[in-house]
């Protein structure tokens, strides 16, 4: 017969012990960003074995620039392929939004900061578009985007026109964003925000633990 002293009634049951992090997550099967960063790894100490340079401060700058803006579509391509679908139109409507906003900076005299919100807005209410087209009468997100993509590449031309190219002069307000840098204390300073806004709260250890 079981008393009342046997069980303890009320009490929570204890929580299964937890592997310390990251070992726990790595015998789960998540790796994470670890193969990323191992590539990385790999591809500087190659260059850099070849090139005595390539770790160097101007060249990392460079670099960056170099990929700023590829980064910047690669971050809305990463939502589109979390959800199983996928963009084709992304290229040809960032080069249309480039168009337009070289257009109503240089060629109508618009406001830079009222040209970049105009182009922001129309490049999204593009997206919109598709993926309302694509959602509301289930057309394939491929067929939708692809669609896109050779509309957005003629409608580039044509707000172009037969310059085929509209270059901003230095010194002028956009050339002077697109050059702009900041202070290595400021750059250390948003790198770290970054980082822990983005992988913090998943890879930090202690983060996300039960009460």
């Amino acid at each position: 017969m079981t008393t009342g002293e046997d069980i303890a009634i009320g009490e929570p049951a204890a929580a299964p012990a937890r592997r310390p992090w990251p070992v726990g997550r790595r015998r789960a099967g998540d790796v994470g960003a670890w193969p990323v960063v191992a590539g990385l790894v790999a591809i500087w100490v190659t260059f850099q074995s070849l090139n005595g340079a390539f770790l160097s401060s101007g060249n990392l700058y460079n670099l960056s620039r170099q990929i700023s803006y590829g980064a910047v579509v690669s971050i809305g391509i990463v939502l589109v392929l979390l959800v199983g679908e996928v963009d084709l139109s992304v290229g040809s409507l960032s080069g249309l939004s480039a168009a337009v906003l070289a257009v109503l900076v240089e060629n109508r005299g618009w406001n830079p900061a009222l040209a970049i919100a105009a182009t922001v807005a129309l490049g999204a209410a593009l997206g919109c578009l598709q993926g309302v087209v694509s959602t509301r009468f289930a057309v394939p997100s491929f067929v939708v985007t692809l669609g896109g993509l050779l509309l957005f590449y003629g409608m580039q031309l044509h707000v172009l026109g037969d310059t085929g190219t509209i270059r901003f002069p230095f010194g002028e307000p956009i050339a002077q964003l697109e050059n702009l840098t900041f202070e290595a204390a400021s750059s250390y300073g948003l790198a770290a925000v970054a980082v822990a806004a983005s992988d913090g709260p998943d890879t930090l250890p202690g983060w996300g633990e039960p009460r």
